[in-house]
């Protein structure tokens, strides 16, 4: 596992309480739109995960072959996946679903979009509820 040295996680979450407890933005490592923005790529890659499906390396393979970035990464993944001993003929891998979004409505839009808006919003329990605003 590759280590990453400069201002990480150790010093992310003292300066962000830092900033609340000082009411300050010069303690964040980070503007809050980057941060909005860092995590909310986070969870559409997740959701592209979950929307997606398993399928052979050779389908990868014809899925991305015109794109030339989606094709070095998956070089790279296969080369991580060997040196990891994973065998792909025995772990399926998921090809993530593809989803256009809009950012000003913050939706999925397309084929897929009911089912990937279903994972922006959870179900709260009553009393952490999030009010609709129209």
């Amino acid at each position: 596992i590759h280590q990453f040295s400069g201002y990480g996680e150790e010093k992310h979450m003292p300066g962000f309480l830092n900033a609340i407890r000082n009411h300050s933005k010069i303690d964040l490592p980070c503007t809050v739109e980057d941060s909005q923005i860092a995590s909310g790529m986070c969870h559409m890659a997740n959701i592209s995960h979950q929307t997606g499906k398993a399928v052979t390396p050779a389908d990868i393979v014809r899925k991305i072959r015109r794109n030339s970035l989606q094709s070095e990464t998956w070089r790279r993944m296969l080369e991580h996946l060997v040196v990891n001993k994973v065998d792909l003929n025995i772990n399926m891998v998921t090809l993530g679903a593809s989803l256009p979004f809009d950012p000003a409505a913050e939706k999925f839009t397309g084929p897929l979009a009911e089912q990937a808006n279903t994972y922006l919003k959870q179900d709260y329990r009553s009393h952490w509820a999030i009010p609709e605003i129209s």
